[in-house]
């Protein structure tokens, strides 16, 4: 990945994972909504949690260059990234991108 899609990265990655979190909220108030005892809301609600949790590591954990495109990859695999975003970056990177989100 080149300096300038990098910057790019960086930008579209902090999007991305305030998206998630997002998402992470919103299933969380889901389930805390839910029919059923309190003790069945509180085990969706860590579920919900535990399952945000591993798409958090999955997507953020490894936030080094040359890991880049295989991280923006899965960004977009977890439906993170916008086609505008994706379209900021370089057209092998794009490539790369779609081909691991089909594969």
């Amino acid at each position: 990945m080149t300096e300038a899609e990098w910057k790019i990265f960086r930008q579209v990655r902090e999007a991305a994972l305030e998206r998630l979190c997002g998402r992470i909220m919103e299933q969380s108030q889901k389930a805390m909504q839910g029919p059923g005892t309190n003790h069945e809301r509180y085990l969706r609600l860590f579920q919900a949690v535990h399952d945000g949790d591993k798409e958090v590591a999955w997507a953020f954990n490894d936030f080094r260059r040359s890991t880049a495109d295989q991280i923006l990859a899965v960004m977009a695999r977890l439906r993170l990234v916008t086609d505008d975003e994706l379209a900021r970056f370089q057209p092998n990177t794009q490539e790369f991108v779609r081909a691991m989100v089909r594969g």
